[in-house]
């Protein structure tokens, strides 16, 4: 097992190589298989946002310079301002990418918050995309001009964005603050320059006259590009989305748990926090399979709105088939272990006040619906399994037998999508 290096041990002026090369880059603990290795290199930028309540002790900090000596205390050091160097002619350090995670990548490293909390990954979003995706994500970054194409409407593709960071981190914090689990922020970096896939580091104030959009889109408004980097802590970095029947089964022997244990315990996690984000008022809507932690944390606030009845039952539903897609779409569980985390989740959720009588009736009718246009003969056994689940929750929460017959008719809402 390679060593990890606490905070207390690591002092504010070792460099980020140095610290890597002690810890190893150990990527989601002992689950390796899935991260590519990334070129990075150093970029130009200014620290614009640093997150002195919860992070007021970091083990890659900077020690000395002008922003220590402005507000008489540590700041993160440069070295952490990096960049995807597709061309390999800049690169300063290899760190891991997920596959599919676009403009994210990350390095292990041990460190708490104020709060106790302990955390194994510094995650930088915003970095480029990965030199090693798709054929259609490389053509993206070309050596003679940088896209203009904007990843979903939002950022230029593999950039980060201002707008977007400090809606996230906002958002990060109001739930962190009302006990959601979440990968908080620890810094937003304004980058001065890029690099382009051929090597070539070009400046964003010279990019914005031939290259780069000067306005973005961001919810219906237009507002000026301002490229950032957007630092997170994470627990753990790999999504339910990307984790395989042996990771799942890594993680739980890591946490001293049973696959059994650990899927029940997940259940509970995802449900808990859902609770508590219904309970603050807010829909997250977008609770796919990527945007949950493999340790039940919630994560991308960035499509946040006030809820109401239909938001949360879309969260509801959303969260119920990212949780069944292990077993449909992936097959990273066996329909037993899909309905054991979904019966973990539904036990704790549809007893909290967060959902109402119809709209349990609604999410059991998005089962009965999928279920008489669904012809696979396992996917319809997993469908019956959380339709019974929901109809025996229901009886002991309200004293009556579930009736959807008042809904048929209705135009039907179907799950079988990927999630």
């Amino acid at each position: 097992m390679q060593k990890v290096v606490k905070a207390e041990e690591v002092r504010p002026d070792v460099p980020i190589k140095d610290v890597l090369e002690e810890t190893g880059t150990r990527p989601m603990s002992k689950l390796s298989k899935q991260f590519d290795i990334e070129n990075v290199a150093v970029v130009k930028g200014v620290l614009r946002k640093f997150n002195d309540e919860l992070f007021p002790e970091l083990p890659i900090r900077k020690g000395e310079g002008f922003l220590n000596k402005l507000f008489g205390r540590d700041k993160i050091t440069d070295e952490l301002f990096l960049f995807v160097d597709r061309s390999g002619k800049n690169t300063s350090q290899e760190l891991l990418r997920l596959p599919g995670h676009g403009r994210n990548f990350s390095f292990n490293v041990k460190f708490s918050d104020a709060e106790g909390n302990v955390y194994s990954y510094i995650d930088i979003k915003g970095g480029g995309l990965s030199g090693k995706g798709s054929r259609k994500e490389a053509e993206t970054v070309r050596t003679e001009i940088v896209e203009q194409a904007k990843w979903r409407k939002v950022s230029v593709r593999g950039m980060g964005d201002w707008e977007e960071a400090t809606k996230d981190w906002e958002t990060s914090e109001f739930f962190r603050k009302k006990g959601v689990k979440v990968a908080p922020p620890i810094a937003i970096v304004e980058i001065e320059e890029f690099i382009l896939a051929d090597g070539t580091k070009v400046s964003v104030k010279d990019a914005m006259k031939r290259m780069l959009p000067r306005n973005l889109e961001y919810h219906g408004e237009t507002y000026k590009n301002r490229p950032v980097l957007y630092l997170r802590a994470f627990t753990e970095v790999m999504r339910l989305s990307d984790a395989t029947k042996d990771d799942f089964e890594k993680f739980a022997k890591e946490h001293g748990k049973s696959l059994d244990e650990y899927l029940n315990w997940l259940g509970g996690k995802m449900a808990d926090n859902l609770i508590k984000i219904h309970k603050s008022g807010i829909a997250h809507k977008n609770l796919i399979a990527h945007n949950w932690t493999i340790d039940g944390h919630v994560v991308d606030f960035d499509t946040v709105e006030k809820a109401d009845s239909e938001k949360i039952l879309d969260d509801a539903s959303f969260t119920v088939a990212a949780m069944h897609s292990m077993c449909v779409v992936k097959g990273s569980l066996s329909e037993d272990d899909s309905t054991r985390l979904l019966a973990a989740f539904l036990r704790k959720y549809l007893v909290s006040p967060c959902i109402n009588k119809d709209e349990i009736i609604v999410l059991y009718g998005i089962y009965d619906t999928s279920l008489k246009t669904n012809e696979n003969d396992s996917i319809k056994s997993l469908y019956k399994r959380v339709m019974q689940e929901i109809a025996e929750l229901y009886k002991k929460r309200f004293g009556e037998d579930i009736d959807y017959s008042k809904y048929v008719g209705d135009e039907p809402v179907i799950i079988d999508k990927k999630h």
